[in-house]
């Protein structure tokens, strides 16, 4: 597919997490020629004590609108840990492909990516599906240098991790989202790719693999294609070659002019 058809990435971040950690992946895309978005959740760059669930996918939602609706492009969507909640609330059937070509309509989303992302069933908040946060935890929060680099960074090479200063650009944020039980599934409208790190200290891999994949993507109908990585929580760091990869390979797959 040549350059001037690829879609729009659009990367949903997760908690703790800026689009400035996304660079290394947004730089192997840009190299293969897609245009890439990352834009701030309210719950990680606002007030904490004011966000919910419902104000972060506004926040992908209004993206949506300006790539989609205004812009007619078609978007892939990569979403990473709590991202995958929020891609799975705010990425509404109305802004697929497919549907939109009903209406005569140009652009669209073609494709979700979970990349070693949190998923719950319709309905559910992640305390419910996943179990309740630590009694301990406060209600604004921010990691420490230490805990970051161990939870999301466990596989990064030390060189790399003072070069671009992931941990000190670690946020403050909120977890009160965590409780809010969400309305909608996307994962049931599009189709669905889930990377998987074997190395992941924050989503462990059996747990993404039977859970996330097996006993809530799949058993709520969902079609979904399951891609490897040896990688820690963050591959668009460790590995965003491999990530872009995955999406050259979906795009490719996926025919525009159907």
């Amino acid at each position: 597919m040549s350059n001037s058809l690829k879609p729009t990435v659009l990367i949903v971040h997760g908690s703790w997490h800026a689009p400035a950690h996304y660079e290394p992946l947004g730089r192997r895309l840009e190299e293969r020629g897609y245009n890439v978005f990352c834009p701030p959740l309210p719950s990680w760059h606002a007030d904490p004590r004011a966000t919910t669930l419902r104000a972060d996918a506004d926040a992908i939602e209004q993206a949506l609108k300006k790539l989609v609706e205004d812009e007619q492009r078609h978007v892939v969507v990569v979403a990473h840990s709590y991202g995958g909640i929020v891609a799975s609330e705010a990425v509404k059937a109305s802004y697929g492909r497919k549907e939109r070509a009903v209406e005569g309509k140009e652009g669209g989303v073609l494709h979700i990516v979970y990349m070693c992302a949190i998923v719950v069933e319709e309905g559910k908040s992640l305390v419910d599906q996943w179990g309740p946060l630590p009694k301990a935890l406060p209600e604004t929060l921010i990691c420490s240098r230490t805990d970051g680099a161990t939870a999301f960074f466990n596989d990064v090479a030390k060189d790399e991790l003072e070069r671009g200063q992931y941990v000190q650009k670690l946020v403050r944020g909120s977890v009160k989202p965590d409780i809010f039980p969400t309305t909608y599934a996307a994962y049931k409208h599009y189709p669905v790719t889930y990377i998987l790190c074997t190395e992941d200290n924050v989503w462990p891999y059996k747990a993404c693999q039977e859970v996330a994949v097996r006993d809530i993507l799949v058993k709520n109908g969902a079609v979904v294609a399951e891609k490897i990585l040896r990688s820690g929580h963050s591959p668009f760091i460790t590995l965003p070659g491999e990530v872009a990869e995955f999406v050259d390979e979906i795009v490719e797959a996926t025919s525009l002019d159907r």
